[in-house]
């Protein structure tokens, strides 16, 4: 009489078709990353995503985590708003205190990531550089009246600055599709 063997691949595979798609397509991009990858000459390589793609994506998002580096390189991140102002041309403004941690963070070391996370399992991750902006004529272009309960004074408000992260490399994550985007 021959026996049924359930192998652990056939257990896998069967506790693989309960997981939610995202969390399939983060096994999938995990396991030919670090098991598959590093044993052949094919690195792994997302798609190609133009500008224009992750804007869209981003049209409707306003808040992100923002991660800075301190000067012992620990990671601190915080939510950040971009007030709503989502038409993404590869940079990316929050208004902030010249006096904040991440400021000095970012005077110090200027790498930042932005994650996004967006309804219908969209997530969004940008590399890129910031730069503190002072200057009253950009703050005034990039101010809308409902930062007024964060900076009583409007632009003129002690201490109030702007970052701009421009983007070095842009991710997105949509279910079943992904890609990437590098700035020229």
């Amino acid at each position: 009489m021959k026996k049924n063997l359930i192998t652990s691949a056939d257990l896998f595979s069967e506790y693989f078709a309960t997981l939610d798609l995202a969390v399939q397509v983060l096994v999938r991009n995990l396991v030919y990353h670090y098991l598959i990858a590093p044993f052949t000459n094919k690195p792994f390589k997302m798609k190609k995503a133009s500008l224009k793609t992750i804007a869209e994506k981003m049209k409707d998002l306003d808040f992100c985590m923002m991660t800075t580096q301190d000067g012992r390189q620990v990671s601190h991140s915080r939510p950040m708003s971009n007030n709503g102002k989502v038409d993404y041309d590869g940079d990316s403004w929050f208004f902030t205190y010249e006096d904040s941690n991440k400021v000095q963070q970012i005077k110090n070391d200027h790498k930042v990531s932005l994650i996004y996370q967006g309804e219908d399992m969209l997530f969004i991750e940008c590399y890129g550089n910031a730069t503190v902006i002072t200057d009253k004529e950009i703050l005034k272009e990039k101010w809308i009246d409902s930062l007024q309960q964060w900076f009583p004074e409007g632009i003129e408000t002690e201490g109030i600055c702007l970052l701009k992260v421009t983007a070095k490399r842009v991710t997105f994550w949509h279910k079943e599709e992904e890609g990437e985007y590098k700035p020229s």
